[in-house]
């Protein structure tokens, strides 16, 4: 009775829920091509509404349908080995959960100090009070003010990315009830709404808002809720809502300060028609990026920025060039000349195929779905891993019509905390085994020890 209760009280179990819009091969098979497909139907007087010519073509558009085809044939052939189905409930070691513990309070120091340094620099370098009042009344340029006033720092300022991870195990904490610290989470959603009011990066409150909803679905307060089974199963319908009202909140006085007088319309269809455009342009400019790309003497810069732009790797690998000017150089001045500067993404599946040509952007789709498809077995698996892994990588699924996040240097200190707890799982794993494998000790009548 004593070892059972020791043995309780040496781990905590916590309610899993999975739902149908979790497996990724819903955005993989279907969102994505059908954005692809929309801006490709869309006519060329659609894209003059955003200022810019229509670039997709039948080729084009076949080239970002190929990688996606890849994609969805590696997480087919990675995820041919059946998954138990996934537990009702999760058991975990507390000495797993304090580790947890650290990690995440570790992470938030870091975010801390990263902002702080940030906010810092920012002052030093021209920021003041009347920026922050130009941003929150909305006067034209404010926004693209601050943005000058305060570039981030590679390598330091890096580490404000780590609020993803640290919502979903702050979730993981509560629900194992490690530690009841809901302030965490509300601090790592004000500061994330704080940088995309001031600085224009909404994405910086979507890749927090999205793990939180997604950690928070898949790990249920109570094991049977009916509003909440709901809630789950009709996610995907709340998410377009939700991101357009995201979007209207920022995007007022982001460029609706410099619109809302030549503008025939509401707020609500400037809205509709700049969101829309945010993912349409974004396929266009990656047309654009194929056709007029030199395949000759260039270096893959968007297919893995994150190399390029890291501190000590960036030194040693130098910047990606055409000719004698830099790619992201080449990149502005073909928006300018070409395109509308305002929607400068540059896409994703399109942009591989320019920079690593057709075999190879196959092989880079399918290592990416193969990816993907391991990650998503290790979620339904219910792998401390796979729960913190799948919800900050969903952000990248999402994203990619617009920039490959996954390779961007914003994942950058995201990628190393799944590094950190691939590492610990497996640890705690070796160890839960050699504990099993341990022979048996106990006293005979003599008091001998015996096996």
């Amino acid at each position: 009775m004593k070892n059972q209760q020791k043995t309780e009280s040496a781990s905590a179990s916590i309610h899993f829920r999975t739902y149908w819009w979790m497996n990724p091969i819903w955005v993989i098979a279907v969102l994505l091509p059908l954005i692809v497909i929309y801006a490709y139907r869309s006519n060329p007087r659609q894209y003059a509404v955003w200022r810019v010519q229509k670039f997709v073509s039948f080729d084009t558009a076949s080239v970002m349908l190929l990688g996606l085809l890849a994609m969805a044939i590696g997480y087919a052939i990675a995820g041919l080995v059946r998954v138990p189905a996934p537990p009702r409930d999760i058991v975990m070691s507390r000495a797993l959960l304090e580790t947890l513990k650290r990690i995440s309070t570790v992470s938030l120091v870091l975010l801390l100090l990263s902002y702080a340094v940030w906010g810092f620099l920012a002052v030093r370098g021209g920021l003041s009070t009347a920026d922050i009042q130009a941003v929150l009344g909305f006067e034209r340029g404010a926004v693209s003010g601050v943005k000058d006033r305060a570039a981030p720092v590679g390598g330091l300022t890096s580490f404000t990315q780590l609020g993803p991870a640290i919502v979903v195990l702050e979730i993981v904490l509560l629900r194992a009830s490690m530690r009841d610290n809901r302030r965490v989470v509300v601090i790592v959603v004000a500061l994330a709404s704080v940088r995309a009011l001031f600085y224009g990066e909404r994405l910086a409150l979507i890749e927090v808002l999205l793990p939180l909803a997604f950690i928070c679905l898949a790990l249920p307060h109570r094991a049977t809720s009916s509003w909440r089974s709901s809630l789950g199963k009709w996610a995907p319908a709340a998410a377009l809502p939700a991101l357009w009202t995201i979007f209207a909140v920022f995007e007022y006085g982001r460029s609706w300060a410099a619109y809302k007088r030549s503008f025939d319309g509401s707020y609500a269809e400037f809205v509709t028609q700049r969101l829309s455009g945010y993912y349409a342009t974004s396929i266009n400019n990656s047309a654009l990026f194929y056709d007029l790309y030199p395949t000759v003497n260039t270096q893959p810069l968007y297919s893995f920025a994150s190399f390029w732009d890291a501190p000590i790797l960036s030194s040693i690998l130098g910047t990606p060039e055409i000719g004698s000017v830099g790619v992201r150089t080449w990149w502005r001045w073909t928006l300018a000349s070409q395109a509308n500067p305002e929607f400068n993404n540059p896409g994703s599946f399109a942009v591989t195929g320019a920079e690593l040509g057709l075999a190879q952007m196959a092989l880079y789709w399918f290592v990416a779905g193969a990816a993907i498809a391991l990650i998503y077995r290790s979620f339904r698996r219910a792998s401390v891993f796979g729960l913190v892994a799948l919800p900050v990588c969903y952000v990248g699924l999402i994203e990619l019509p617009r920039i490959i996040y996954w390779m961007q240097g914003r994942f950058t200190a995201t990628m190393l905390i799944l590094l950190v707890l691939a590492y610990v799982v497996r640890r705690d794993r070796s160890q839960l085994v050699a504990h099993k494998q341990a022979p048996r000790i106990q006293l005979s009548k003599q008091g001998a020890l015996t096996e």
